[in-house]
C-alpha cells in the first residue's frame, strides 16, 4: 500500500510545499518570500503574493510602505523573472492594446 499523499507532496513545487505549512498559527511573510525564490508555478504564486501583501498592509496601514516591504518586493522581483516582463513589457502592452480594440469592436458589432 502507497502512501499516495506523501508522494504527491514530494513532487509538488516550491509554492505547493510552501502552501501545505501554511497551517501554521503565525503567517510569516518574510519567509514565504524567501521560500518561493525557487517557484515556478505562476499561479499558486499569486495566491501567495495576496497573503503577502495583505498582512504588509496590515501591518503598515501606508500604501508606499506596502509597496516597499522586503516581501513584496521580493515576490514582484520573483513575478518579473518568471515573465521576463523587463525585456517584454512593451511588446506585450501593444499586444493587449490591440486584443482589447479587437474584442471592442467585436462587442459594438454583436450590439
Amino acid at each position: 500500500m502507497s502512501d499516495e499523499p506523501a508522494l504527491k507532496r514530494e513532487k509538488a513545487s516550491a509554492v505547493d510545499d510552501i502552501s501545505i505549512s501554511f497551517n501554521r498559527v503565525e503567517y510569516n511573510r518574510h519567509e514565504v518570500a524567501l521560500e518561493v525564490q525557487n517557484a515556478v508555478n505562476l499561479r499558486a504564486l499569486a495566491r501567495e503574493f495576496v497573503k503577502v501583501v495583505d498582512q504588509a498592509a496590515e501591518e503598515s496601514k501606508s500604501t508606499s510602505a506596502t509597496w516597499a516591504d522586503p516581501a513584496v518586493v521580493l515576490f514582484v522581483s520573483k513575478f518579473e523573472s518568471l515573465c521576463g516582463s523587463a525585456n517584454g513589457f512593451g511588446e506585450a502592452y501593444a499586444v493587449c492594446k490591440d486584443r482589447m480594440s479587437l474584442r471592442q469592436s467585436q462587442d459594438q458589432k454583436e450590439r
